[in-house]
C-alpha cells in the first residue's frame, strides 16, 4: 500500500444496503420503464467492466446521443423518459429521486471488479430488470481507500469480498462509496437499474435515506 492511501474498517452489511420492500406494481413499473425507454439503447452493448450511464432530463438537448463521461462509462440522453406517468407509482419517494441513473449489464460468467462509484454520485436503488438469482453475487470489500476522495477507486486485482449478498426480486438501496463488485455465476444476463436519488446541494447520505424509506414503509 502507498501513502497515499489508508486502511480502514468497514461498516457491517447493515450499514451497506438495505432491501427495499416496494409493492409489485412498482417493481413492474421500472421493469415497464426499462422496456419502453431504456432498453434500446442498450442492445448490442458489448460489456467491458462499466455501467451504462441514463439521463432523462426533460430539457436536454442531448437527447438519444451517444457520449462517455470521465470514467468511461458508455450513456445515454433518455429525455421521453421524463414524462412516462409509470414514474407516478414513486411519488412517495419522487422528492428524493434524480432523473439520472446506471444500467448494469452483466453477461454470464462476467464479473464488475471492485471499486468504489465516482464521489459526485449519489447513493442510488438497484431495482432487478431481468437475470437476477441467487448466483449473482453483490460483494463488499474491505479495500485501503484513498486519501483523496476525488480519485476513483478500482481495481483487477482478486480479492475476497467480506459480505456477499443478492439482488433476486426486491430493490435495495446501496451504499457505492464503499468497495463492492458484482460476480454473476449463472448461464444468464443479469441487468439491473440503478436509480439515483438527488445530488449537489440536495444529496443525501445512505443513512439518511434509509431513515426516510424506512419511515416511508419501506
Amino acid at each position: 500500500m502507498n501513502d497515499e492511501m489508508y486502511t480502514y474498517e468497514m461498516p457491517p452489511i447493515e450499514d451497506l444496503y438495505l432491501n427495499l420492500n416496494f409493492r409489485k406494481d412498482q417493481l413492474d413499473a421500472v421493469k415497464l420503464i426499462y422496456e419502453k425507454h431504456f432498453k434500446k439503447y442498450i442492445e448490442g452493448f458489448q460489456y467491458v467492466g462499466n455501467g451504462i450511464q441514463l439521463f432523462w432530463y426533460k430539457n436536454s438537448d442531448a437527447k438519444g446521443k451517444n457520449y462517455f463521461d470521465p470514467y468511461n462509462c458508455h450513456g445515454f440522453n433518455v429525455a421521453e423518459a421524463f414524462d412516462d406517468p409509470l414514474w407516478d407509482a414513486f411519488s412517495d419517494i419522487l422528492p428524493y429521486m434524480s432523473q439520472t441513473g446506471t444500467i448494469t449489464y452483466l453477461p454470464p460468467f462476467s464479473v464488475m471488479t471492485p471499486h468504489i462509484d465516482r464521489k459526485t454520485r449519489p447513493i442510488p436503488i438497484y431495482f432487478p430488470i431481468s437475470g437476477c438469482n441467487p448466483n449473482c453475487f453483490s460483494d463488499w470489500y474491505n479495500l485501503p481507500k484513498y486519501k483523496d476522495p476525488s480519485k476513483y477507486h478500482t481495481t483487477i486485482k482478486p480479492a475476497l469480498p467480506k459480505y456477499t449478498h443478492a439482488i433476486v426480486d426486491k430493490a435495495c438501496l446501496l451504499k457505492t462509496s464503499e468497495w463492492h463488485g458484482v460476480r454473476n455465476h449463472s448461464r444468464t444476463t443479469r441487468i439491473t437499474f440503478g436509480w439515483n436519488s438527488k445530488g449537489d446541494k440536495d444529496q443525501k447520505t445512505f443513512e439518511e435515506l434509509r431513515k426516510i424509506f424506512k419511515d416511508l414503509g419501506y
